[in-house]
């Protein structure tokens, strides 16, 4: 059974709150996939963050990986108490959210494709070109986004401090 197979007959969203209810947490598909993408040797190195929904396991492995897990390691907040001042702070993640769409860029993702960095949308299987608003599942263009929003999202990530690839297109 794929993780595919798990996330639209098998519940994975209800799991998700089952265990969100029994550990007091928040995680959701994105913390779920990146977990797995942490985890999984056998997931090192997929060629784009779709197909990890072709990894095969069950229902009953996803859960215990789900009560057991430190979702702490794929996790990066703004906020955080310690001495050490925010600038100093080595984030390998950050995370946006506009029109309910949460897009995670890792920092030190070896994959170059689309661009450098690019942004992930886990629970949809999409990645989005930074340089020009193009969206990928797995390595096809599937279509893009409009040039206000993907302007928006650069706004939002060069306030986290990440370094954008230059604009492909005309303002």
């Amino acid at each position: 059974m794929t993780l595919e197979d798990i996330r639209f007959d098998c519940d994975l969203e209800g799991t998700i709150a089952r265990v969100n209810r029994i550990r007091g947490t928040d995680i959701n598909l994105g913390d779920v996939l990146a977990a797995l993408a942490l985890y999984e040797d056998s997931l090192m190195g997929i060629p784009d963050a779709a197909s990890i929904y072709d990894f095969e396991t069950t229902p009953e492995y996803i859960e215990n990986l789900l009560l057991t897990f430190d979702f702490a390691m794929v996790r990066v907040y703004a906020e955080h108490e310690t001495s050490i001042p925010l600038e100093l702070v080595i984030q390998t993640k950050a995370e946006i959210k506009l029109g309910g769409v949460k897009w995670i860029l890792h920092k030190a993702d070896a994959d170059p494709f689309p661009s450098r960095p690019h942004a992930h949308d886990y629970q949809n299987g999409l990645k989005l070109d930074l340089s020009n608003g193009r969206l990928y599942k797995r390595m096809k263009c599937e279509g893009s986004i409009p040039k206000k929003e993907l302007l928006e999202i650069r706004r939002m990530y060069e306030t986290k401090g990440v370094s954008l690839p230059e604009l492909s297109f005309a303002i």
